[in-house]
């Protein structure tokens, strides 16, 4: 019994704490400090902004642009309009410039494009963005003039083809000022902003960011993964022409994406404050520093539950798969002593969890290909509700596992199993720590923490909270991933639910008739969450 409640807490706790951490801030008040990011302060103009939907060559869109040129010059930016020749006909970007102390150094750009699509309003995409621009360059102006100039672009034609960003960085002379940008993007209307886009040789951009705690969401895995996808936004013709440059972005409620419910009402005022505080923290760093960084060896990065980031070198991680290793090897030795466990037995417990990614591998592309049948759209818009999904997702895994622990345990024992799971894992993590070691982190933190829990398993006080950190951070990492990329590619939550299973066994109570009643029970909760979180 006090196996089963240690299991259930373990499994409730990192729940919570993976919640909490992926919950945007409550946005500031409009009388927040004046060097301070407040959303309040910027929703006038995403009220300003998504009035309607405001597509390129629109009467609507040209009472945007007459709108934001007038803020841009309430602000001191002294804007110009900057012509586009598109195939789309003459579009209009609009440009001005914060003065530095030093007109001659490179400048910072902070940049988001002010077109809708033709069905939206448009007060996520890309009117927070603007808005954040908008109120991270007054933050900045009332805390004193910067080292260097902060250049503001506002793109058009962003939606049909990057028409204004490529225009500006291919022909427009004021680009060569510009040294370093900064993009702000959504795609959905809710949900923690994140950094996951950075140009490649970033590794002391990250570096004097991550120092100065500009960033609250990021990691390596993001900017690895986004460069993989088909997917471009205005920051992508500026790395081309050799411009440095983050990318910011929420990507909750992707229902709302590119649709007509993508209103002022309807955008989460936290999110607003979520993107507006990184923009600031990452401006207010990048326009102050004397120096701005130059190209440097990718790092591996990732923030622990929205927190502190660690970051060390891509090499560094083999030492973390050999710690994993070890702590292994010390867990067989125990067995072996105890007479637990042995060769066949761990090799039967490889088998038996190798089985089990290969059931994932089928059920979550197929899950996936079903969802977008319904859908009708490969974007599978019913999907809205991230906390039910995440929530129903890991009791269904933990309610699987249990099931599957019971099951594989009538043909071995817990011990076998546990490290014939640690050791497919350890494959995986020296997998990618050789054909992506950016991304490996995702394997090999949770893989020693497992490993950890797993050698003191008879020691509950010492296993537990390893267990439970793991699990924590591996249940938020679900959670970014989801929104993410999940939506629509459920398959890259294999190697999540994979090392969720992992730690969840170092925990798990001794397989029984009970145990697996109780994870039958769990599954069949967590499987009505994630259908209820699939209402249209």
């Amino acid at each position: 019994m006090r196996a089963c409640a240690t299991f259930a807490g373990v499994i409730v706790l990192a729940l919570f704490a993976a919640v909490f951490a992926l919950r945007p801030p409550s946005p500031a008040p409009a009388n927040a400090p004046p060097s301070a990011f407040s959303a309040a302060r910027a929703m006038p103009d995403v009220n300003a902004i998504a009035r309607a939907p405001h597509p390129i060559r629109s009467a609507e869109q040209s009472r945007v642009r007459d709108y934001l040129f007038g803020r841009m010059v309430a602000l001191g930016l002294t804007p110009q309009l900057r012509p586009v020749d598109s195939e789309k006909g003459t579009l209009f970007n609009i440009l001005g410039v914060l003065p530095g102390a030093d007109p001659k150094a490179r400048a910072l750009l902070l940049m988001a494009h002010y077109d809708s699509v033709p069905p939206g309003p448009g007060a996520a995409d890309d009117g927070a963005g603007v808005a954040a621009v908008l109120e991270t360059v007054r933050a900045l102006a009332a805390s004193g003039p910067q080292a260097r100039d902060v250049m503001v672009l506002l793109t058009d034609g962003e939606e049909p083809g990057l028409y204004g960003a490529k225009s500006f960085f291919t022909n427009d002379p004021a680009s060569a000022h510009a040294w370093i940008a900064i993009n702000l993007e959504a795609r959905g209307n809710r949900g923690k902003a994140v950094m996951f886009e950075t140009n490649r040789q970033g590794g002391a951009l990250v570096g004097l960011l991550t120092r100065s705690g500009a960033l609250t969401g990021a990691s390596s895995l993001m900017p690895d993964l986004y460069r993989r996808l088909p997917n471009d936004t205005d920051l992508s013709p500026a790395l081309q022409r050799g411009v440095a440059g983050i990318n910011f972005a929420f990507f909750g409620g992707l229902d709302a994406y590119h649709g007509p419910s993508d209103t002022p009402e309807r955008l989460d005022k936290g999110s607003l404050q979520s993107i507006g505080d990184q923009a600031l923290a990452a401006a207010r760093v990048l326009a102050t520093t004397p120096a701005l960084p130059g190209r440097a060896l990718d790092q591996v990065y990732a923030d622990i539950l929205g927190g502190p980031i660690l970051t060390y070198p891509a090499d560094a991680g083999w030492l973390i798969i050999a710690a994993a290793i070890v702590c292994i090897a010390i867990a067989a030795w125990n067995g072996l002593k105890r007479d637990e466990t042995g060769i066949a037995g761990v090799s039967g417990g490889f088998g038996a969890f190798a089985g089990l990614i290969a059931v994932l591998i089928l059920v979550l592309p197929g899950d996936g290909l079903i969802r977008s049948q319904i859908a009708g759209r490969h974007l599978a818009p019913f999907l809205r509700r991230g906390a039910e999904v995440l929530t129903g997702a890991a009791l269904l895994a933990a309610g699987l596992a249990l099931v599957w622990f019971w099951l594989a345990s009538k043909a071995l024992r817990p011990a076998s199993l546990r490290l014939g799971a640690l050791k497919v894992l350890a494959l995986l993590a020296v997998f990618l720590q050789l054909t992506a070691p950016l991304d490996a982190f995702m394997v090999a933190w949770p893989l020693l923490l497992a490993a950890i829990a797993v050698a003191f398993a008879d020691r509950p006080l010492i296993a537990t909270p390893f267990a439970l950190a793991g699990l924590a951070q591996v249940f938020y990492w679900a959670g970014l991933l989801f929104a993410l990329i999940g939506q629509t590619t459920p398959a890259i939550l294999v190697p999540i639910s994979a090392v969720s299973v992992a730690l969840l066994l170092a925990v798990a109570p001794t397989p029984g008739r009970m145990a697996a009643l109780v994870g039958g029970a769990v599954a069949m909760v967590g499987l009505a969450l994630t259908l209820a979180a699939m209402r249209a």
